[in-house]
């Protein structure tokens, strides 16, 4: 696994490059994890992976271990929680949740500064 380390917006973002069937993967994730500590830790999975771990005809859900509003936001206006499985169409209704409450979203970078 190799990782690399930018701030973007005053935020540190850490990508590990990884296996998706290597244990020494595994490993450097847990390590990178506990060393860090982040706030968030996003699972980037090809489409055929993630259908993988999807039973056939369920929509992917995620349970998020935690949640937070941005910018000191009530996240109690949310749909998520932590635990909750989320589909698709709460993440959409938090979104709009959050652009009534004037947040504005940021496109992502497409490769590091």
């Amino acid at each position: 696994a190799s990782a690399a380390s930018v701030s973007v917006g005053g935020c540190e973002v850490t990508v590990l490059g990884v296996s998706h069937i290597s244990p020494r993967s595994v490993a450097a994730v847990q390590a990178v994890v506990a060393d860090k500590r982040p706030d968030a830790v996003v699972l980037e999975l090809c489409l055929d992976r993630l259908q993988a771990l999807v039973p056939p005809g369920e929509e992917p859900l995620f349970a998020p271990s935690s949640v937070s509003a941005p910018g000191g936001m009530d996240a109690s206006m949310l749909v998520a929680r932590p635990g909750k499985p989320l589909s698709r169409a709460d993440v959409g209704a938090d979104l709009q949740a959050l652009a009534r409450k004037g947040f504005q979203p940021v496109e992502p970078a497409t490769a590091p500064p």
